[in-house]
């Protein structure tokens, strides 16, 4: 990804936090709402660049495109806290997007409440949450203790062993 894209999607979240905002206000068909939405799109286009999509990933309050966190700012903290809010880690957007499924994008972000499951993927936008699995040193230990477990009779050697 190179300084261009980065910027335009810099644009591309700064214009999707706002309509995200201006539809909690306003109609979904209201002008400003579908002037925000045709701006994040050209923003998106231009974002893309000659890749097939581009995925934004929320890690805490940043979000991270092409393995790069975006520069901070009001708008990322916003779309952040959205995503945060309706459990969303990434989005995966597709070059073929077109302007309803933006639309639809910004009406479901903009819904009060967590409402996953109303939060539907389209046939170019994915949502996704992410899951972090960290092993621990302990963790095979734990496994073991409980193979080992002496109130199950499962203990190393069997429970003829321990009877005998």
């Amino acid at each position: 990804m190179n300084a261009a894209q980065r910027e335009a999607l810099q644009q591309f979240v700064r214009h999707l936090a706002a309509a995200i905002s201006t539809a909690t206000l306003y109609p979904i068909t209201h002008k400003q709402v579908k002037h925000l939405c045709a701006e994040a799109l050209a923003s998106l286009s231009e974002g893309i660049g000659s890749d097939t999509e581009v995925t934004l990933i929320r890690v805490e309050d940043e979000l991270i495109a092409g393995g790069i966190p975006l520069e901070s700012s009001m708008y990322v903290s916003r779309l952040s806290r959205v995503l945060k809010e309706k459990e969303i880690s990434h989005i995966r957007i597709r070059r073929q997007v077109v302007d309803h499924e933006i639309l639809t994008l910004i009406s479901d972000l903009g819904k009060k409440g967590k409402a996953t499951q109303d939060l539907l993927s389209t046939e170019n936008i994915r949502l996704g949450q992410v899951e972090v699995r960290v092993a621990d040193r302990y963790s095979r230990g734990r496994h073991l203790a409980r193979r080992n477990d002496p109130l199950s009779g499962n203990v190393r050697g069997g429970a003829k062993a321990q009877a005998a």
